[in-house]
């Protein structure tokens, strides 16, 4: 194969407004392997367009420019790259080297993206320095370097790599009359071993160096194209493949140079990831606590069972609720699946659920007074006993009190509550009166859910049966014409009768028939019409109504947090890469693969995320467990947030690596989609943008 690059029709136009201008157009030319080719034309005639667009920095709006046989316009991924870092080399006139970096890397990195071994790069690059007169500049950086210098070096980068073709654009404008003098020497040299294209405004320059020139005159050649000599058969030698262990050291330069911003995105990512691992902890953690403090109270083993029936009130919204006992045959068939349970009849209208008492005497305003079944706790409760004794009995000698009833009423443990009793009993015609004082010493106290907590007393239910059954009923036991007290007049009154409470009480006698029963409630399996509920559920359905709707509030705080996390982290990242949009190109030009320079922008972003997710998840126990002290301090509930670290879903550690990986994916993805859309930008116009 005799001819290195091919133009067949080829033409350039860009839109302005609807109107399409061709700068360049109907150009047709073969080049060959060997020879100095300039290109010449007033400013704006198309020179360097037509140079970009055999360079493949620019894609042809028509025709086609073949290299070597194939077309640009076709190659991709491995072939382009290696085009760019092995196949051509290009020298601008602005240099376009890396101005932070020394001679010997900046020279290198040809060599670098191609997949060269490093110490026979470094001999490559000193061999290419002293050809150039710059043998001992290998540790100097670009930057304190003169542009005679700077251009030698970017000479030596453009030669080092043995290219078939180097194409140069006004290589000499920038320069003084014997350094340009230099560079054409240098271009003429190499043109013995390969092709060089020269664009240049110089005509003197050109005449002198070059073998042929191409003269552009408003976008299309005004003299005819060179002719093809006859030259030794231009083969494509296999190159190692590329590598991309150059962006190493970029990395630690942008990761140095951007510390300062780096550190406000670390700062940014420490506390947005700290907080959505707490935002998901209460998630998570909420239902478990509020399930575990709703078992944190002696009111927990014990629910109401009732008949409801509902009468519509006509032509009104409203409706009337009329309560009654159920049978316990009834209520034995629905509990039937649950163990461990007794049905029992509810004894609160011969003890009031709310009443005035005194403390040793002294009037000490109102209290709830709810029964338990096993008032000495050896059924329940014995580890929610945080002061005092448990009572020995299941009498009525004994009470027990929670903790809001211990804070309002100071020193109470031992003191004796007292208030009287006195019920109005009409059965059959005949009335009968209850008149008694209850009576009872404190004798410990115990914890609960405080959330709504009202003080209360807890008696025994066992003692008041046992009670009740002393009393005799004289008038209604002379009606019925055998003894009757309370309790059987409980047994045997109608479901709707005041003293019969209107419901029965089911008392769980272990923890997991308690489970069951406010299982049965929290999902509303009872039939209609009866209805089960007790007053520690209550409460939790408050709390979890609250919670429900706290989190909901919390859910559109989390996807805005985690909206903005992304914003802050991704413009720290997308920032850097604004800076250094000319830097990707020229690493473009110099053979980087796509995918290595996406890895470069990329992985400073995804490094400090990755840092800033990994300090996030080290620090929040410590957060998780300041905040819940915080919450337990408000709301009495230990332990609301719970991030679960270890496992997910049965999967170990499946949180953590999902809070690292979006860390990850918000650093890829705030470099990666602009990088994509700036792929369509010609890497021509982003070298020339500043």
């Amino acid at each position: 194969m005799r001819t290195l690059i091919k133009a067949s029709n080829i033409g350039k136009s860009y839109k302005q407004g609807k109107e399409k201008t061709f700068v360049l157009r109907h150009v047709n030319l073969s080049l060959p392997g060997i020879g100095f080719v300039g290109i010449q034309g007033k400013s704006g005639s198309g020179k360097s367009t037509l140079l970009n667009l055999l360079a493949g920095l620019e894609t042809p709006s028509e025709g086609r420019v073949y290299f070597a046989g194939d077309d640009l316009g076709e190659m991709k991924g491995k072939r382009r790259s290696r085009f760019h870092s092995s196949d051509t080399s290009f020298v601008f006139q602005h240099y376009n080297l890396i101005e932070d970096q020394d001679v010997l890397f900046n020279v290198s990195l040809p060599l670098l993206m191609a997949g060269e071994k490093t110490r026979k790069t470094k001999e490559k690059v000193r061999k290419s320095l002293i050809k150039f007169g710059l043998d001992g500049f290998e540790s100097r950086l670009v930057s304190t370097l003169s542009g005679g210098e700077k251009q030698r070096v970017a000479l030596a980068r453009a030669l080092v790599n043995d290219p078939l073709c180097v194409f140069a654009d006004e290589p000499t404008g920038a320069l003084d009359e014997g350094n340009a003098k230099t560079v054409m020497e240098a271009l003429k040299e190499a043109s013995k071993e390969r092709l060089v294209l020269v664009v240049s405004h110089n005509v003197k320059l050109l005449e002198e160096y070059a073998d042929q020139i191409i003269e552009i005159s408003d976008g299309k050649m005004a003299s005819p194209p060179p002719k093809l000599k006859t030259v030794r058969p231009i083969e494509i030698q296999p190159r190692p493949r590329g590598s991309g262990s150059w962006r190493h050291r970029f990395l630690l330069r942008n990761l140095g140079k951007d510390w300062g911003k780096n550190l406000m995105a670390f700062s940014s990512g420490v506390i947005g990831f700290v907080c959505l691992i707490l935002c998901f902890g209460f998630f998570h953690g909420s239902p478990l606590a509020l399930k575990e403090e709703s078992e944190r109270t002696l009111g927990y083993p014990m629910a109401r069972l009732s008949q409801r029936t509902v009468t519509e009130v006509p032509n009104s919204p409203l409706s009337l609720i009329q309560e009654e006992r159920p049978s316990r045959e009834s209520a034995a068939s629905l509990l039937d699946g649950i163990p461990y349970l007794s049905i029992e009849n509810d004894y609160s209208f011969f003890l009031p659920p709310a009443s005035l008492f005194h403390l040793d005497g002294e009037e000490a305003g109102s209290s709830s007074f709810s029964p338990v079944y096993d008032i000495t706790l050896e059924e329940w409760g014995s580890s929610l006993l945080i002061e005092g004794r448990k009572p020995k009995k299941n009498d009525l000698q004994n009470v027990l009190v929670n903790e809001s009833f211990a804070k309002e009423h100071q020193d109470c443990l031992g003191k004796t509550i007292e208030f009287p009793v006195h019920v109005d009993l009409i059965s059959d015609g005949a009335e009968d009166e209850i008149d008694w004082d209850f009576k009872a010493r404190i004798a410990g106290v115990v914890e609960e859910f405080s959330f709504l907590s009202v003080p209360t007393v807890y008696y025994s239910h066992q003692g008041l049966e046992a009670f009740l059954k002393e009393i005799n009923l004289p008038r209604i036991s002379m009606k019925r014409g055998r003894n009757i007290n309370p309790v059987s007049l409980c047994e045997e009154a109608p479901g709707d009768a005041c003293y019969a409470s209107y419901g029965l009480l089911i008392f769980a006698h272990k923890e997991e028939a308690a489970r069951q029963l406010y299982s049965l409630m929290e999902q509303g399996n009872i039939q209609e019409p009866f209805a089960l509920d007790s007053s520690a559920f209550r409460i939790a359905s408050s709390f979890q109504s609250l919670s429900s709707a706290f989190r909901l509030a919390l859910a559109l705080f989390v996807f805005i947090a985690l909206a903005g996390l992304a914003l802050i982290l991704g413009m720290a990242s997308y920032s850097s890469f604004v800076s250094r949009i000319k830097e990707g190109a020229i690493l473009l030009v110099l053979g980087a693969k796509e995918s290595h320079l996406r890895a470069l922008f990329c992985e400073e972003g995804m490094l400090v995320n990755f840092l800033a997710s990994g300090f996030a998840l080290a620090a929040s126990p410590f957060a998780i467990s300041a905040v819940n002290r915080l919450l337990a301090a408000q709301f009495g509930i230990s332990s609301l947030i719970r991030f679960p670290f270890a496992s997910y879903l049965g999967i170990p550690y499946l949180l953590v690596l999902g809070v690292l990986l979006a860390a990850l994916l918000i650093g890829y993805s705030a470099v990666a989609i602009p990088l994509l859309i700036h792929r369509r930008i010609p890497i021509a116009k982003e070298l020339r943008d500043e």
